[in-house]
């Protein structure tokens, strides 16, 4: 009777402490459930993989620590879910997610979409961020501030991708569309780009290559966008203090139906790939 009471109370200390704590997360075949934002910082705190079972709404920075590892999902066995946040865009660039250099997460690597929502700022990758296919990511400047290492293998963005100083993005499937009005899918801020395919599509610029700034094409399409399909700059000032011509390499895929296919100022290789039907001009040069 003695145990049966110890055990008793041991488990209504685990069950009321667990209460306490808002912990309510459960080991599913695919990764641990998790419904809370108190259980969502827990997982980029601890590393794994977890699925959304929820819809999540977030009040801070959340930060996947140096030396984690986190999987971000849906699954159809819960459905599909967003992570939203109640920053306010006009007094905070707070980014919703922080990816520490050291530290990886990957997202939408699932059976049904996750969807990050948010005002602003939804990732600050310092460390290695994949996006996969049923990931989607929509806001309404930046959504992605990469300094690390990007790579989008599938999924959607709905904004703008900078791609920072000593960052690099790899973009081998996916779709990056709908800037804000007068900015671009992706802004290469004189670092590397890498287009092996996926599409870029109505914004003002698809692609801008900034000062400093080298972009490869091997394959993909550029099109639909109100101003340069790719805009290549010329010399002018660059992150931390560079001048150099942009370059822009195309050796595969197609640019078409933007105002200008290219328009470029810096250098700019084209030994394969289409530039064909935009409505102002397929390649313009320019005298810096």
């Amino acid at each position: 009777m003695k145990i049966f009471k110890t055990v008793c109370m041991v488990f209504l200390s685990v069950l009321i402490l667990s209460t306490i704590l808002g912990v309510n997360s459960c080991v599913d075949n695919n990764g641990t459930v998790i419904k809370t934002q108190a259980e969502l910082e827990n997982a980029f705190n601890k590393g794994g993989t977890y699925i959304i079972a929820k819809d999540i709404t977030v009040n801070k920075t959340l930060t996947v620590k140096n030396g984690n590892y986190v999987q971000l999902k849906c699954t159809d066995s819960y459905g599909s879910h967003t992570i939203t946040s109640t920053f306010d865009p006009e007094w905070t660039n707070d980014p919703a997610i922080s990816v520490e250099k050291g530290a990886t997460l990957k997202l939408g690597l699932g059976s049904a979409t996750l969807n990050l929502s948010i005002p602003h700022d939804i990732i600050l990758n310092i460390g290695t961020l994949y996006v996969y296919e049923y990931a989607f990511l929509h806001g309404s400047y930046n959504v992605i501030e990469n300094y690390g290492e990007l790579e989008m293998d599938g999924g959607k963005i709905n904004g703008l991708v900078c791609n920072r100083y000593k960052g690099s993005f790899v973009m081998n499937g996916g779709e990056i569309f709908d800037s804000h009005p007068e900015g671009a899918g992706v802004f290469n801020d004189g670092t590397k780009f890498t287009m092996n395919g996926g599409e870029i599509y109505n914004s003002f610029y698809g692609v801008r290559n900034g000062a400093g700034g080298i972009f490869n094409m091997y394959g993909g399409k550029i099109h639909g966008n109100s101003g340069n399909g790719v805009s290549n700059n010329s010399a002018g000032d660059g992150p931390d203090g560079q001048t150099e011509r942009a370059i822009f390499t195309m050796e595969g895929g197609e640019i078409y139906g933007n105002k200008f296919g290219v328009y470029t100022g810096g250098i700019f290789n084209w030994t394969g790939g289409t530039i064909h039907d935009n409505s102002a001009a397929n390649v313009v040069y320019y005298t810096p």
